[in-house]
Formats: structure tokens, C-alpha cells, sequence
């Protein structure tokens, strides 16, 4: 998801370190070629790995063209990652005024909002976010009332 993005924003952002998690560098070198090299592709991660990629972070991209509720968002944001998605379900109602939602696939506005991101001092707004709007309890809360129904 958003993978094409992530390779054109590491080409259009030189001086910026991307990491991509989840599918193999030969994979993405089969379908882009050549690739930056400020783009470090990880491959599938057990989640302690994942969760230490989000710590060293700054920024969280999620360029997603599809999506539910994405816990990789909120994991990356409880991790205190500032968040830029793409303006899709849930994945904007997750990042709220706690990051920058993009309204659409086009690498020039995601290059302008990964920027701004990066000048931000911290993701402290996101983290806070996911804990006070998010918890388990109101989770369940509205599991159990859906499945209730009126």
C-alpha cells in the first residue's frame, strides 16, 4: 500500500532517510528498479522490530490508497511519530489535528507535508491523541454496541 509513493518521495527527497517495512528490497527493485539510496527496504519484521523503527522515527507516511482503521498509524503515533496519511476511512479520523492528512496521491503535496512534518519539535500531540481517543475501553465500548445494534 503506497509503496510507489514512498519510492518517488525518497527520489524527490535526497537528504531524507525512508525506511519501507514489509515487502523485500527484491520485490520493490522488481517493480521500480534502481532505488534511492535514502531508502532502506527492511522486508517483513516481527513487531519488537517494527516498533523500534517507529521510535527512531520522526515522521510516520502512510500513503495508503485503501484502508480500514489502520493500527500501524496509531501504533506509529503511540510511538511518537508525527503521522501524514492519506486522506482514507479511518486513517484521517486516527491522525485528526495531531499530523497532516493528504487528500490525494500526488507526490509533490506529500513532499510538502513530509517537510512540514520534519520541522515539527515532536509527535507528543500524536501520542497523546491515540492514548485519550483511542483507548481499549472505548474500543470495546463500541464493539459492544454495534454488535447490540439498537
Amino acid at each position: 500500500k503506497g509503496v510507489p509513493l514512498i519510492v518517488d518521495l525518497a527520489r524527490r527527497m535526497p537528504d531524507v532517510s525512508f525506511v519501507l517495512v514489509g515487502p523485500t528490497e527484491a520485490m520493490v527493485r522488481a517493480g521500480y528498479g534502481d532505488l534511492p539510496e535514502n531508502l532502506t527496504v527492511t522486508g517483513l519484521l516481527p513487531a519488537d522490530d517494527v516498533r523500534e523503527w517507529y521510535r527512531r522515527a520522526h515522521v510516520y507516511a502512510h500513503p495508503s490508497l485503501t484502508e480500514g482503521m489502520p493500527n500501524a498509524v496509531a501504533e506509529a503515533m503511540l510511538c511518537g511519530c508525527i503521522p501524514v496519511g492519506s486522506d482514507v476511512n479511518g486513517t484521517a479520523t486516527l491522525i485528526g489535528d495531531a499530523g497532516i492528512v493528504i487528500e490525494r496521491a500526488d507526490v509533490e503535496l506529500w513532499a510538502q507535508a513530509v517537510a512540514r512534518a520534519l520541522d515539527k519539535d515532536s509527535g507528543d500531540a500524536a501520542r497523546s491523541r491515540i492514548r485519550e481517543e483511542f483507548t481499549v475501553e472505548r474500543r470495546c465500548t463500541g464493539l459492544r454496541e454495534i454488535v447490540a445494534g439498537p
